[in-house]
Formats: C-alpha cells, structure tokens, sequence
C-alpha cells in the first residue's frame, strides 16, 4: 500500500508515484548510455520522449 501524499493533491515525484515505469538506476543508464533515444525507448519499452526528456532533465531532474 503507498501510503497517501500529506495533504491531497501535493506532487508525488520520482519511483513513489505509483504509476512510475523508471527507477533512479533506469534514469542513470539511460543518461550514461551512448545509444539514441530510439533505441533506448525500444529496449525500456517506454515512449522515445520520455528518453528523450530523461536525457534532457526535464524529467526525473532530482536524479544526478
């Protein structure tokens, strides 16, 4: 059971958001990796823009 956020409605961010397909390893392999966002995407089996977007930090920003 995920407990619930404080108060209703406050973001839940990062791999304790339920509905998360990434994990901090996921987003550190594909921004060390060398393949392309295609590629990536492919292999994770989650949208190109989601790599995409990991690759850019605008995603999954608090990840180093």
């Amino acid at each position: 059971v995920t407990p619930l956020p404080e108060k209703m409605g406050s973001p839940v961010h990062g791999e304790k958001n339920g509905a998360a397909k990434m994990t901090p390893e996921l987003v550190r392999y594909i921004r060390a990796s060398k393949d392309g966002s295609w590629r990536l995407s492919r292999e994770l089996g989650v949208a190109r823009s989601t790599v995409q977007r990991i690759q850019r930090r605008v995603h999954w920003g608090h990840i180093q």
